[in-house]
């Protein structure tokens, strides 16, 4: 079988410091072991696996500045994330479109405050309406609109994973990108950015278009890094269901799991550096609440690899297989073109009408992705 090796380490380039925390990231994320484990029905989910995921260190590399109500509730809401996952991709659920449709219906009621059914999954169902009811205390009717937005997306998203799953194909490398923007979750805790720094984005604001193309970046490069750290050990299962980036480049272009591996860190690098040029845009004319929500994902970019770089969620081994490179890296490929990705390019295109000076120029942006 071709494996990606798991002693390996790469080093990934992160330009971003990510090294904050909350102080009382161990108390924060202790508390949302105890707050989740009354809603898990025994066997249901490996209690200690879930432990060991630290969803402190997670939520507090997220927002380190925050109040500490407010990083609870996003270490709450992580905890949730993660507790579902590892339950609907057990045997019972992870390839049976027809058992798991039903249960997601009853998570889109649950968004709404009602719990109905029974099941294994109801315990998850009465904990996502209780975070529902959290946020609306502690948000605007905004703020609570987009992360339950975010919620129904990553819902409706399973759905369509599943699907892949029960097919026994694989998705190409376009199908892959579009779908795990929203598989991986990530806008759940972007959503709750500004909630954190208590300077509220407006809807203009949180929609204007470099702002949600910096939105969307930052989801692709968080999700795009866990596909990389979780690449080897997926690569030990007994079947590989194509969906991970690896996979994704592998089953496009015919190529070994190295060279996938090496395409996929060139194009989280291209989007990082991307992420860097409208970013820069974007501060030139941002007001104080947009800036402290760009300062807000380039924090999480690096929080989240400083964080997966040590989780045991992702190893194989006693050893990572890939490291954060730090501020000085280089990256593997700061190309200002577009990777000739449908999925991914329009982050590559300047908004009409917005006050950004053009990256490329037409000739430029033909150029296409090589693997």
């Amino acid at each position: 079988m071709d494996t990606v090796a798991p002693g390996r380490v790469t080093r990934l380039w992160c330009p971003y410091p990510g090294g904050k925390r909350h102080p009382r990231w161990r108390e924060i994320g202790a508390r949302s072991v105890a707050w989740m484990a009354p809603f898990l029905e025994s066997g249901s989910v490996d209690r200690i696996e879930l432990a060991s995921v630290s969803v402190g260190d997670l939520s507090s590399r997220s927002q380190p500045d925050s109040r500490e109500e407010v990083v609870q509730f996003v270490s709450d809401t992580l905890m949730w994330l993660f507790a579902l996952d590892d339950l609907l991709e057990s045997d019972e659920y992870a390839v049976s479109s027809t058992r798991i449709s039903p249960v997601i219906y009853r998570m889109q009621w649950a968004l709404e405050g009602l719990v109905t059914g029974g099941g294994p999954e109801e315990p998850y169902s009465r904990a996502l309406a209780e975070l529902r009811r959290r946020i609306g205390t502690m948000a605007g009717a905004l703020q609570v609109d987009r992360w339950v937005r975010a919620m129904q997306d990553w819902l409706s998203a399973v759905i369509v994973e599943t699907a892949w799953r029960a097919s026994g194909t694989k998705p190409g490398l376009d199908e892959y990108l579009l779908l795990r923007q929203r598989t991986g979750g990530g806008e759940t805790v972007l959503t709750l950015l500004d909630i954190g720094s208590e300077l509220p984005l407006s809807a203009e604001q949180w929609s204007h278009p470099q702002v949600r193309a910096l939105t969307e970046m930052t989801m692709a490069v968080i999700h795009w890094h866990n596909d990389l750290f979780s690449c080897a050990k997926e690569m030990l299962l007994p079947y590989d269901d194509g969906l991970n980036l690896v996979s994704a480049f592998r089953t496009e272009y015919g190529v070994s799991a190295e060279t996938a591996v090496e395409a996929a860190i060139r194009l989280c690098d291209r989007t990082i550096a991307r992420c860097r040029s409208v970013s820069a845009d974007v501060r030139g004319w941002a007001p104080p609440e947009v800036q402290a929500y760009l300062d807000g994902l380039e924090q999480n970019i690096a929080g989240q690899l400083a964080w997966a770089a040590a989780s045991p969620r992702y190893r194989v081994t006693a050893r990572e297989a890939f490291r954060p490179a730090g501020r000085g890296g280089v990256p593997s490929d700061a190309s200002s073109r577009p990777p000739g990705i449908p999925a991914v390019d329009h982050w590559w295109q300047a908004p009409a009408g917005t006050p950004v000076s053009p990256v490329i120029s037409v000739a430029e942006a033909t150029g296409g992705w090589t693997a």
